[in-house]
């Protein structure tokens, strides 16, 4: 009793005891056990076990996943650093681009050391950088809805996709979520403007999600580039949509969306306004 008490419990350790257990845990008495893990994730740890009665499991999962991140520019970039923070240990990464010096203002993985480099071989160097241990693949090649090499990186064996571009338009967006969608893999879309972001739902079937048509209208033709760009507008919908993955992937249903998008507004006066809805135009 004394070390339920001091260290936390492990689920079913002592069935004699679980009754008295229910009560201590029901008045904030005992928590779960923490497992063990790496000192960078300790405090990650204490999150899962103050949502969950088997912390363990959450950071397995977390850990065991491999999740596609179909651009690392604006979007893709800063979910990236959250997942390596909370412990995802497989990449699958796809972009075409190159770091730029215009990058540096909300783009945080990249340094002014790596203007040139291509990004997708600049966040692999972020990511070992923080874990030498993490797998990384990569392509350098814009979406391509037709290519095998690409659908191989980014669909078999993945546990989660994170569709994070806009070029040549956000139709390419939405159709990474189709294919993750036709392949029966959880999705997630971010996108960033100047004046609203969106965050889509997690599409996933098995949660009762909508197609991903279902609820999102995308206009056609190429985007029109964006030359203003400010950080906290880019990084406020990368953070609501890393927040959906991990929960997700540490299997915490209750603390995800699986049905409506979530928009930000930015009012020419006023402050920001998160609303729900559940059909958007892009």
């Amino acid at each position: 009793m004394r070390e339920l008490l001091a260290r936390g419990w492990i689920p079913d350790q002592d069935p004699s005891l679980e009754p008295l257990r229910v009560q201590l845990a029901e008045r904030g008495a005992v928590r779960p056990r923490a497992p063990e893990v790496r000192a960078e994730l300790e405090r990650q740890v204490e999150y899962w076990r103050a949502l969950t009665d088997d912390p363990a499991a959450a950071v397995a999962r977390v850990s065991c996943a491999t999740v596609a991140i179909v651009g690392v520019g604006g979007i893709g970039s800063v979910v990236l650093q959250h997942l390596v923070g909370a412990g995802v240990e497989r990449f699958r990464l796809l972009d075409a681009d190159v770091v730029d010096s215009t990058n540096l203002n909300r783009q945080f993985i990249y340094s002014a050391l790596q203007i040139g480099r291509r990004k997708v071989d600049a966040a692999r160097d972020y990511i070992l950088e923080r874990d030498p241990s993490v797998q990384v693949e990569a392509i350098a090649a814009p979406w391509d809805i037709d290519s095998t090499e690409q659908r191989e990186l980014l669909l078999d064996g993945v546990d989660f996709v994170i569709s994070a571009i806009d070029k040549p338009s956000l139709e390419a967006a939405v159709e990474v979520l189709d294919a993750a969608w036709l392949h029966c893999i959880p999705s997630i879309m971010a996108t960033a403007g100047l004046r609203r972001s969106f965050v889509s739902p997690v599409f996933d079937i098995r949660q009762g999600s909508p197609h991903p048509r279902d609820l999102l209208r995308t206009d056609e033709g190429d985007s029109a580039a964006l030359l203003a760009s400010h950080g906290p507008v880019n990084s406020l919908p990368a953070v609501l949509a890393a927040d959906q993955v991990l929960h997700h992937l540490a299997g915490l249903h209750d603390f995800v969306e699986y049905g409506q998008a979530t928009v930000a507004r930015w009012p020419s006066a006023g402050p920001l306004a998160l609303s729900r809805f559940a059909a958007v135009q892009l």
